[in-house]
């Protein structure tokens, strides 16, 4: 693989704001439109790393801003190759207008096997029960629901998660046995925090 490689693109009108200037999260998706070809450029299609068995995903991604890229300017995307292992890839991404550096991105992206990706985003996980025998009773349940596919039917906050893990490790609020209740957590109102009492 070549170690740079320059990506050009033209600011379109879409990509701005109301002042003509190059929204920030744009240049996220121009860094990844740079990594494909400069991916493209040396090997092929991202899609022929898949057919391989092998994918990339994100790991670790900053910009740092300098100046403005504005509407209908022309920019050239030089990517470096910072470092490349057998199982990641940093990338370096500077934008230039003309000789001027507007901004400095850079992406860490680590290889997966993309069969086991696929996994985790279609299939339900295993029944914990069936791996590891000495689990706390409800456990099973309780990271199930963690592993919810569907965001809505995971737990909602951490405090809910918390109560059923003491619920289900047996801990009691008092000398009752009782495990506590939902309005006996901390809450938090603007900026002070507070218990709620039962």
């Amino acid at each position: 693989m070549a170690k740079s490689f320059t990506y050009r693109l033209r600011v379109r009108y879409v990509e701005c704001d109301m002042q003509g200037i190059a929204f920030n999260a744009h240049y996220y998706t121009w860094i990844d439109d740079a990594y494909t070809e400069l991916w493209r450029d040396a090997f092929g299609p991202l899609s022929s790393l898949r057919d391989e068995g092998c994918d990339f995903v994100v790991a670790e991604s900053s910009a740092r801003y300098r100046a403005s890229a504005r509407f209908d300017q022309v920019l050239d995307v030089a990517v470096e190759v910072e470092s490349m292992t057998t199982t990641s890839m940093t990338t370096t991404h500077s934008f230039l207008h003309q000789d001027q550096l507007l901004v400095e991105g850079r992406i860490r992206h680590v290889c997966v096997d993309a069969e086991t990706m696929a996994a985790i985003a279609q299939k339900d996980p295993p029944e914990l029960s069936g791996v590891e025998t000495a689990l706390a009773p409800g456990l099973d349940r309780i990271v199930r629901h963690c592993l919810e596919k569907n965001p809505s039917e995971r737990f909602q906050s951490a405090r809910d998660l918390a109560f059923d893990l003491e619920s289900a490790a047996g801990r009691s609020s008092g000398s009752g046995g009782a495990t506590p209740s939902a309005s006996a957590w901390p809450t938090t109102t603007g900026s002070r925090s507070r218990t709620a009492t039962a």
